[in-house]
């Protein structure tokens, strides 16, 4: 009898996962970040500004894309609308836009369940498609006016921009316009 329970308690415990909370054993849909705050200057979805390629695709996964950039940059693409850019293998900036990839290619890119519906937000209270007014609320008069529907502001570390489309049945004025991108390039 001593036999066939040392041979029925080896046979368990190469298989057994050891967990602090039962929870911790069962498969989740959750984001691999505990926030969709971004923070231009601490972090991006609880990773921090200077973490390398391999740091964050070991907490997000694999990237539906990946670009060598010029003078030792690169990018990951992860869903249709994010890319997360690396200066010498340390994330550097984030650009959250609907026009990374043409329409046709899109249909192409298979699923991502955790950024192809993320409802981000910046620190400040900037949300997706958030209209121009409301913005120049939140950041007031920093917020500069570029080129083509570009504003832009700065923060400690970063400089945030800001792109908006207009709606077309709602006039010419700043109610018209509704946040499209978004580009974080730290400095």
């Amino acid at each position: 009898m001593r036999s066939v329970m040392a041979i029925l308690v080896f046979a368990v415990i190469p298989g057994m996962v050891f967990c602090s909370d039962m929870r911790d054993f069962v498969a989740s849909d959750s984001a691999p970040f505990k926030s969709v705050v971004i923070d231009p200057d601490q972090d991006v979805y609880g990773i921090p500004w200077g973490s390398t390629e391999t740091t964050f695709t070991n907490r997000v996964g694999s990237p539906s894309g990946y670009f060598r950039l010029r003078q030792g940059r690169t990018a990951m693409m992860y869903g249709r609308d994010h890319l997360f850019t690396f200066t010498d293998g340390k994330l550097s900036g984030l650009r959250i836009s609907g026009d990374l990839v043409d329409t046709e290619l899109k249909k192409e890119l298979p699923p991502n369940q955790v950024f192809d519906d993320l409802k981000w937000r910046l620190v400040n209270g900037i949300l997706p498609e958030m209209s121009l007014p409301d913005i120049k609320k939140i950041v007031g008069e920093s917020l500069r006016k570029g080129d083509n529907q570009w504003y832009s502001y700065r923060t400690q570390h970063a400089r945030v921009e800001l792109q908006f489309n207009r709606w077309g049945n709602k006039g010419t004025g700043d109610d018209a316009y509704w946040l499209r991108n978004i580009v974080i390039e730290r400095y």
